[in-house]
């Protein structure tokens, strides 16, 4: 109980902007998890093996399976850290509210980066949508459930040292 009253009372003294490590596993699992399903849902004609990031399929890349799975995964971590950054101040729901509102403007700024950089790469954006939706809200309620408070992480220190010095 008192390690409870501890974590409360130090844990907004002692946070960091973002925990890196929490934002890059949670955007590397998000990331493998929306690759199985590249549209978002089991049910979308894609499968795993198709060339897509984010939702968007990509025949630039040459039809590369490898290729866009990188670029699709390098996404991933960015976007991640990106939505860790924004939500880190906030609580588990308002935090998986405000991923999703997070996805819908990265997919505005990855639907304008196409739309003006690559012709004829702009096609079935609803399901885009739907993708960085569900991006933002998993991603964000993973990077809540990976993430410690720094003070959590000392009194678990706390906890082991005095359990050394007892053996």
């Amino acid at each position: 109980m008192a390690e409870t009253y501890r974590e409360d009372s130090y844990a907004e003294e002692h946070r960091r902007a973002v925990d890196f490590n929490a934002a890059m596993s949670a955007g590397l699992l998000i990331g493998l998890l929306i690759a199985l399903f590249p549209r978002g849902s089991p049910w979308s004609g894609m499968t795993f093996f198709s060339p897509t990031v984010m939702g968007r399929t990509l025949t630039e890349l040459g039809g590369s399976f490898l290729l866009s799975l990188g670029a699709h995964l390098a996404l991933s971590i960015g976007y991640a850290i990106i939505i860790g950054l924004i939500i880190d101040k906030l609580r588990r729901v308002k935090a998986v509210i405000a991923g999703g509102i997070v996805g819908a403007v990265l997919f505005l700024l990855n639907w304008a980066v196409f739309k003006f950089l690559v012709t004829d790469a702009t096609t079935r954006e609803s399901l885009v949508l739907f993708t960085h939706i569900a991006f933002g809200l998993i991603t964000a309620g993973a990077y809540k459930g990976l993430s410690k408070p720094p003070v959590a992480r000392v009194v678990a220190d706390e906890r082991e040292a005095s359990r050394k010095q007892h053996l």
